[in-house]
């Protein structure tokens, strides 16, 4: 079960899995009134890269200039000055038809996730990715 304190917190448990009432009821509890910034976005359909890296962009407000590739990916979720915060939250909708159909893409996004959140948690901010299955 995903609690929204765990989403409050640095943990070297970064990427949870949920089911949707999970994600919801975490949510709901307020981690915008502690400074949290959640990005919800549905990768339902997404099964390239460059399908995963548009909606991320997208989703995360990304700069126009973003490379679409996984290494600026990663210097972006390195450096969110464009959106300063106590924390971030990643959830995505939709995850289990990525999983399925695109596990190498789904792969790198878990690889770049873990990086830029070993960076965030040694200087105490939350940085956790949740997939809504």
């Amino acid at each position: 079960m995903i609690l929204p304190e765990d989403l409050q917190q640095v943990t070297w448990q970064a990427i949870r899995l949920a089911s949707k009432d999970e994600a919801n009821d975490a949510l709901k509890k307020g981690l915008a009134d502690r400074g949290i910034t959640v990005f919800e976005i549905n990768v339902g359909d997404v099964r390239t890269d460059k399908q995963l890296l548009a909606a991320l962009a997208n989703g995360m407000h990304f700069a126009g200039y973003f490379g679409m590739n996984w290494d600026a990916f990663g210097e972006c979720l390195t450096d969110m000055e464009w959106l300063p915060a106590r924390g971030y939250v990643l959830v995505l909708s939709g995850s289990g038809e990525m999983w399925r159909d695109s596990t190498r893409t789904a792969g790198k996004l878990v690889e770049s996730w873990l990086l830029a959140a070993e960076g965030w948690g040694r200087g105490g901010t939350p940085f956790h990715l949740v997939f809504v299955l």
